[in-house]
């Protein structure tokens, strides 16, 4: 008797940068066309390619917007990257970084005393106290209201950057899950003790983690998160096949909206193509499809329809790339750093 099927969570992190915006004043975040929708003349190699690529295997993934950017870049083009995903029948989820909230409060305030004040409050959720998380997660809720027409059921921090009172504010809120912790990241619940890989219940709330696997020899064993843009398609097939034969239930993969292109420079000024990147995201999504009787793909939005699946009592599995894949890999990530090929 075949083992249950693991669900795959596709997670993609919707947001653009600040592109230098703090230390130059002739500066400003950079617009959707470039870290969104990844566009080069007629052809968008961002959001478009990625919703092109999963609409030919019928599957949705789970798009963590960022709510905070449209302060700085106008409401309208929030609604455009909102509208666009929901169009093509994606599941749009909470993301939001409050560096773009905290640099429009600059520009609104006008005092130039103010851009260094605001810089230092940061971008990282878990450095505000409890008061002002829950303040920061109501806004950007009421800003998903406004742009997606509904309740966002998940919450994806900036950078990970999350905390027990993170959940706390989130269960308040009303948001039934969360999935901001990744293990690789220090400063991802970094004063909390979470098991990496399963599905667990806390202050109320569903933390669903990113999926990360060990990687060292030696006994310098480090986590590695299962990001498309940063893993090998073997790395991926390897891990995806260990969580199968260990019955995990959930497995959550990301990459960015800009994942799948490359640029120039931190100003995008010139970009191209990411073609080993997209290629890599290509053949998961032809291995998922053609490995159906072991992978389910799912949406995080479907996931908090059905919470009574999770049954938070998994072993941890030891999930694991050994050392010869991770060899390779770094040859292929060397050679894609350059940015012609």
């Amino acid at each position: 008797m075949l083992p249950p099927k693991t669900r795959v969570y596709l997670t993609v992190d919707v947001e653009t940068s600040m592109g230098g915006a703090w230390r130059s004043p002739d500066r400003c975040p950079l617009p959707i066309d470039k870290l969104m929708f990844g566009k080069i003349g007629n052809t968008s190699y961002g959001l478009p390619l990625m919703i092109g690529e999963l609409e030919k295997y019928g599957f949705s993934a789970t798009f963590f917007t960022e709510m905070f950017f449209p302060y700085c870049l106008g409401a309208e083009q929030g609604q455009i990257v909102v509208d666009y995903l929901l169009k093509h029948r994606q599941d749009v989820q909470l993301h939001i970084h409050p560096v773009f909230r905290n640099y429009a409060q600059a520009l609104k305030d006008g005092d130039p005393e103010a851009f260094p004040r605001y810089r230092a409050l940061g971008d990282s959720l878990n450095a505000y106290d409890c008061d002002a998380q829950y303040a920061l997660l109501s806004e950007g809720l009421q800003l998903f209201r406004t742009y997606v027409g509904e309740k966002a059921v998940a919450f994806r921090a900036g950078g990970f950057r999350a905390d027990r009172r993170t959940l706390a504010a989130l269960g308040k809120l009303g948001i039934p899950i969360d999935s901001s912790y990744n293990p690789s990241v220090a400063a991802s619940f970094t004063n909390d003790v979470l098991q990496p890989n399963v599905v667990q219940r806390i202050e109320g709330v569903v933390e669903m983690p990113l999926t990360n696997a060990l990687t060292g020899y030696h006994g310098g064993w480090g986590w590695k998160p299962m990001a498309i843009s940063s893993v090998t398609f073997a790395e991926l097939k390897a891990v995806l096949q260990q969580a199968y034969r260990a019955g995990l239930g959930d497995v959550l993969l990301i990459c960015h909206s800009f994942s799948t292109v490359k640029a120039r420079d931190f100003l995008y000024s010139e970009f191209r193509p990411n073609r080993i990147v997209i290629s890599r995201f290509r053949r998961l999504l032809q291995y998922l499809a053609g490995h159906d009787q072991m992978f389910e793909v799912c949406t995080i939005r479907e996931a908090g329809s059905r919470l009574e699946q999770f049954t938070f009592n998994h072993s941890n599995p030891r999930l694991s790339l050994g050392v010869i894949k991770p060899l390779i890999r770094g040859g292929i990530q060397a050679v894609n750093r350059m940015y012609w090929i």
